[in-house]
Formats: C-alpha cells, structure tokens, sequence
C-alpha cells in the first residue's frame, strides 16, 4: 500500500516545492516502480531454460480429457501415464478462487494451469456474445465449475523434487491464452484434478 502524502504546501518558496515533488516521486518508484520478489539469477534462469524448453513441436500431443479418460480407467487411483499434452494457458474465469487466486499461475514458482482450448474456446464465444455487463448466468456458472475437469496443473521440478522458484511466467515468458505442449508424468490428484510433473515445453507460435 503506497504511503499517504501531505499535499505540497502552497506557501512553499518554489525551490523547495519542487524539492519535496522530486522526494515525493523518488519514493513512490522506490514503492511502485521496481519489480516485486527477488532478483533472478541470469544464469540460473538460462539453465533452466535449456533444461525445459523445446524449441521444436513435441511429437503427437492428447488433450486434458484423453489424459483423464485414461488415468480413470486405471486400477490404481495413484496411477501415472506419460503424457504430451496441448492446451493453452488459462482462458476461463478462475474457477479456484479460494485456493488459486493468481489463476493460472502459482506465484513464486514453476507452475501454471493448462486447459483444453476447445472448452476455453467455447466459453470465451459465449462472454463474449453476451457482452461486458453480462452476470448470474446459470451456463457460465456451469461451464466455469466444470471447467476445473478439462485442466491440468503443470509443474517444472527442480533436482530436490520441489517447483522451481521461479513464476512460470518469467521462466518460459509466457502469457496468458499462449499455446503450449507439455511433455511430462500425468496422475490424477484425489482422482479430481490433473498433474503433470513436466519436463519439457514447447510454446506454440
């Protein structure tokens, strides 16, 4: 939260006026004008970046709802499948607010949500057709709901098995609504949502 700042007194001589507007300036970019979170290492942000991206297609990519099919027809719930996955990168109203707020990212680290374009294409036509002021409507609240069913949440591990901490974003620069395809290990978490333990991306132009 920005500091709240007296205004300049009037009576000032004009020297000092422009003084305390200088100071004044200083201190809001002190607070607003550098990037939050730490400095990342450029070594370290292009090591990883070897590591994970593709710059070539990965060959032969499933959606989120081939991935589901098969992990729940699997005998063990725990079961992993190695997957190639295309989606795009959010695309819906967050349908986790209570425990994804940065929907579709997870701030401070290597992760993001994918989802099947053909479902975030399809709710994307509708907000858009019923225009800005468009609220409680009965299909948006179902289609967001099930929205979390056609998703997965992607995770770029480093050596010690934890999320690289670095936002996903800053690592693979990334926007919201990008394509991309995901090589990695699929499991179904309390046999809900979709993981991938990644190892590899490829972002689509």
């Amino acid at each position: 939260m920005l500091p709240t700042m007296s205004p300049t007194p009037l009576f000032l001589p004009a020297s000092r006026r422009s003084a305390f507007a200088i100071g004044a300036f200083s201190a809001l970019c002190t607070l607003g004008c550098n990037p939050p979170g730490p400095r990342i290492d450029p070594a370290m942000l292009a090591s990883y970046r070897e590591q994970f991206q593709s710059s070539t297609e990965l060959a032969a990519p499933v959606t989120v709802a081939e991935v589901r099919a098969t992990l729940e027809k699997a005998e063990d719930p725990a079961a992993t499948t190695p997957v190639v996955l295309i989606g795009q990168v959010g695309g819906v109203p967050n349908p986790l607010e209570e425990t994804q707020p940065d929907f579709p990212w997870q701030t401070g680290e290597a992760t993001f949500f994918l989802v099947d374009q053909e479902v975030a294409s399809k709710l994307a036509a509708h907000l858009e057709s019923q225009g800005p002021d468009h609220q409680d409507c009965p299909f948006c609240a179902r289609a967001i709901a099930k929205s979390v069913d056609s998703m997965a949440a992607i995770s770029f591990r480093g050596k010690d098995g934890k999320p690289v901490r670095i936002g996903a974003q800053t690592l693979f620069q990334l926007e919201p609504n990008d394509v991309v395809v995901v090589e990695g290990d699929a499991t179904l978490l309390a046999g809900k949502m979709l993981a991938v333990d990644a190892r590899r991306i490829h972002v689509k132009q």
